[in-house]
């Protein structure tokens, strides 16, 4: 890799661990394939973070794996899903049908920009605001607690 791409994206990468030092956050990075991970405690829940910035797309990816449905729930699980997207403002949850696994997902392209330390906070924040929210649902679905109706209500 090489050349202005490659330069800027470092440049975020650089921004992005900047911003985790200040926070005295603990966290691993992988400065080849600018990469970071990190976890958090919400509320209820630990939930770790994979950021990675995409050179070739000019983004900033951010990933928190949250849980896997089990396969009795899984096309149900489908509906809550879009239900919960559908409130989202920034980000959203990805969810595979095949394996059940439910990841949280946010992009920030930065292309043309100069990223601050904000962009990255916020990014960080809004991830965990959102996971917060909503795992507790998810969770109880889950568990068989709350059915489909329940959960689709209480998001609304």
């Amino acid at each position: 890799m090489g050349g202005r791409d490659y330069k800027q994206a470092r440049m975020v990468f650089d921004t992005f661990c900047d911003m985790l030092d200040k926070k005295e956050g603990k966290y691993n990075k992988d400065e080849e394939d600018l990469s970071i991970t990190f976890s958090s405690i919400g509320k209820d829940f630990p939930w770790r973070i994979c950021v990675n910035i995409d050179v070739d797309r000019e983004l900033i990816r951010l990933r928190s794996p949250l849980a896997h449905v089990p396969e009795d729930k899984r096309i149900e699980a489908a509906l809550a899903i879009c239900a919960i997207n559908d409130r989202m403002i920034n980000g959203c949850f990805d969810y595979d049908y095949t394996d059940g696994e439910i990841v949280f997902r946010m992009a920030n392209s930065y292309a043309g920009s100069i990223v601050g330390e904000e962009v990255c906070d916020y990014m960080v924040r809004c991830a965990g605001v959102t996971i917060d929210e909503y795992n507790d649902l998810l969770a109880l679905y889950m568990l068989g607690v709350i059915n489909l109706e329940e959960l689709i209500e209480r998001v609304n």
